[in-house]
Formats: C-alpha cells, sequence, structure tokens
C-alpha cells in the first residue's frame, strides 16, 4: 500500500471514531439518554461488585505484617494457601538454630520463628471464640499479622485484635484460657492492628511459650520465620532448610490469590459474572439501538457505506459505553470498599479487611474492554438480522 493511501485509510478511520464518538454522545445526552445511562450503570454495578469481591479476596491472602510490606516469609515447600490456616501442615525443626543461622547473615535485620495453632479462646465471663494462636518471639520486634508483639514481656502475656477482644468482652490486664490447653493467659495489650490479616481473629504469645503447649519444643518447631533486612536475600535465607521457599511481602498477596482455593474461586467467579452481566446490559441496549436505527442502516446501505463500516458504528458505541461504565465502575468499587471498611471498623473493629490496590484500576478497564469485545459479535448478529429484515420488506 502506497504513502497515500494508508494516510487515506488513517482519515477514514479517525473520521469514523469521531463519527462514532459524536453520536455516543448525542446518543447518551440528547435522543436516547434513558437506554444508554441504564447500560452504563449496569457495566459500572458489575465491575464496581468486581472490584469489591477482589479487594476482599487481596485481604484473604495478604502477607502476615499487611498488604505488599517489605518483610520475607520462609516457609515449607507445601505450606498451607493462607497464612493463618497452617496448623497441621508440614514444619521446620531446630527453629532457634535456623533464626540464629538466618540473624547471621549480611543484610538481615530480624528474624522471628513463627508457630500457629487454632484454640477456643474463653473469657472469665464465659464467652467463647475460635481464634488463632500465632506464637512469635518478642525480642525480634516485627510486628506479625499486622499486630505488635512489643507487649509481650512474659510467658503469661498475649496480645489480641480488637475485634477478638471486643468478641470476648475482655481489656487490657483481664485473663483468658486457651480451653484446649488449660491454661491461662492475660491480655496486655489490645491491638488495633496495622495489615488487612489483622481481621483474623488472632492473638500473639510468646514462641517458647505455644510450643510448650503443643509438644512443639521437643522438636523446637515452627511453622515458618518471618524476616527484615535487605533486598536480595531470597536464596541465602532459602538455603537454610533444603525443601522451603522465600516469599517477599510485596509478591506474597499475589502469589497465594492463585494457590488458595477458596479466594481464586471467589475472584474468578467475581469476574466471570461481571463479565456477563455487563454484556447482557450492553448487548440489550445495543440491539435496542440497532432495531430503532433500521432507517438508519437502510440509508448507510443505500449511500454505499461497507457492511464492516455499519457494524463498527455500533461496536463502537457498545466499546464506549462498556469503558464509561468501566469508569464510573472504579469509582463504585473505590467507595464500596472504603464503606466496607469503615463499616468493619465499626461493627468488629476490623482495621481494613477489603484491600483497596492501584491495580484494582486498570483490572477494572480491562474487564470493562472484555465485556466491549465480548459484545461485538452480538452486535454483527443484531446488525445484520436487522438489515435482512428491512431488504425482506420486514
Amino acid at each position: 500500500m502506497s504513502q497515500p493511501d494508508r494516510r487515506a485509510r488513517w482519515r477514514r478511520l479517525v473520521g469514523w471514531l469521531a463519527l462514532t464518538g459524536e453520536r455516543f454522545t448525542t446518543r447518551a445526552t440528547a435522543t436516547a439518554p434513558g437506554r444508554i445511562g441504564a447500560s452504563v450503570a449496569g457495566v459500572a454495578i458489575a465491575v464496581g461488585l468486581l472490584l469489591i469481591v477482589t479487594g476482599l479476596t487481596l485481604g484473604m491472602v495478604a502477607p502476615a505484617s499487611g498488604y505488599g510490606g517489605d518483610e520475607y516469609w520462609v516457609s515449607p515447600e507445601t505450606e498451607a494457601s493462607s497464612p493463618l490456616v497452617s496448623a497441621g501442615e508440614p514444619q521446620f525443626g531446630a527453629a532457634d538454630e535456623a533464626a540464629a543461622r538466618m540473624r547471621g547473615m549480611d543484610g538481615v535485620d530480624a528474624v522471628s520463628p513463627v508457630l500457629i495453632e487454632h484454640q477456643l479462646v474463653k473469657s472469665a465471663d464465659g464467652e467463647t471464640e475460635p481464634v488463632i494462636v500465632v506464637g512469635v518471639d518478642p525480642a525480634a520486634a516485627i510486628d506479625v499479622y499486622g499486630l505488635s508483639p512489643a507487649a509481650i514481656a512474659a510467658p503469661d502475656d498475649a496480645v489480641v485484635t480488637a475485634g477478638t477482644a471486643s468478641a470476648l468482652g475482655v481489656e487490657d490486664g483481664e485473663s483468658i484460657t486457651f480451653a484446649g490447653f488449660d491454661r491461662t493467659t492475660t491480655v496486655a495489650a489490645i491491638d488495633e492492628g496495622s495489615g488487612t490479616a489483622a481481621a483474623a481473629p488472632t492473638i500473639l504469645v510468646e514462641l517458647e511459650t505455644l510450643q510448650s503447649l503443643t509438644g512443639a519444643d521437643e522438636h523446637d518447631a515452627a511453622d515458618r520465620f518471618v524476616v527484615e533486612g535487605a533486598s536480595g536475600l531470597e536464596d541465602e535465607l532459602a538455603s537454610v532448610y533444603d525443601r522451603s521457599t522465600v516469599s517477599t511481602g510485596t509478591g506474597l498477596a499475589a502469589d497465594r490469590l492463585f494457590t488458595a482455593d477458596l479466594p481464586l474461586a471467589l475472584s474468578l467467579a467475581a469476574l466471570l459474572v461481571s463479565i456477563v452481566v455487563g454484556t447482557l446490559f450492553v448487548s440489550v441496549v445495543t440491539a435496542m439501538e440497532v432495531a430503532a436505527d433500521r432507517d438508519v442502516l437502510a440509508t448507510l446501505a443505500a449511500i454505499g457505506v461497507p457492511a464492516h463500516r455499519r457494524v463498527a458504528l455500533y461496536a463502537g458505541q457498545s466499546m464506549l459505553v462498556a469503558l464509561s461504565g468501566g469508569v464510573v465502575g472504579i469509582a463504585l468499587g473505590f467507595g464500596g470498599i472504603s464503606l466496607a471498611n469503615r463499616v468493619a471498623a465499626g461493627l468488629v473493629e476490623v482495621v481494613a479487611p477489603v484491600v483497596a490496590h492501584p491495580l484494582l484500576i486498570p483490572y477494572g478497564l480491562g474487564a470493562a474492554l472484555v465485556v466491549g469485545v465480548v459484545t461485538i459479535p452480538v452486535v454483527w448478529l443484531t446488525v445484520r438480522r436487522v438489515e435482512a429484515e428491512v431488504n425482506h420488506g420486514g
């Protein structure tokens, strides 16, 4: 194709895009605002719900000290897909020796072994709640699962999440009992939590205390290690144990989203439903537009406008509807996430259980774009059918 032909083709494409945009604007503001508005709203609701559910799934798999932290997590190769459900999974032995070896590495600032146990906890008033008991090394001064262990000064001290304290009806200085261990501890602090994983009913205790209660002290066992330090330590940390994996806080949540069955199922279901719902809204409205434009289609065909250009006119409109709905849906999604976090904080004192990550913006636009693309075959079939009816005098 010669240079003049390419320029002419480019001018025709730009002109057609401008016509499509002008037609969409006219329809949305003057001739058919109800139909266009309903279609945009349908896509917006679908995308908004998609972002809220996706934010919730990211919160479910967020790394232990909060989403996107800079820490390392050293875990067994076959560890559970969620950082808070590893009880009963393979464990590391000789935790103290391994922690000392990690602390001796250049660039490592702090190390804490982590042991996890599921237990029923009872308050002095008889209130009982299932919780996740986490044993840590308070001396490491590393926030674990969104909670600070700084208040743990004795073997019988515990730090509890605000939501757990509210459910049990306990305050600082009061006692709680681990029913399975028949062991009473003192609430040394109630922590609001700094990360999304703090939304879980979690209690921090001293590592050696939990090891002695569970029998893990026999082999000095731990479920994983949390390490703070400089970048580039993955290979060296992985060498401490033969079968271990090392994850960083910034990548842990995304990795676990694809290995955790429930969060992955929720996110995929939300994506599928949003695409189906958005496509239905856009397809129905576009079909109504095409049916109402019988005379326009007949005129375009009569003056020699090619069939693919006639289809492109309505396909372009459906794409603009979908993308407009995506933009509105992103605003709805982030607004819904903010509202959900406020409600959670007010009702159960849980801090930010739904993650509002910046990557949700392109994710929402991508979902809206898919809706527009999926609608194109429907537009083509509708245009061809209406034109066939016009040609046959229908």
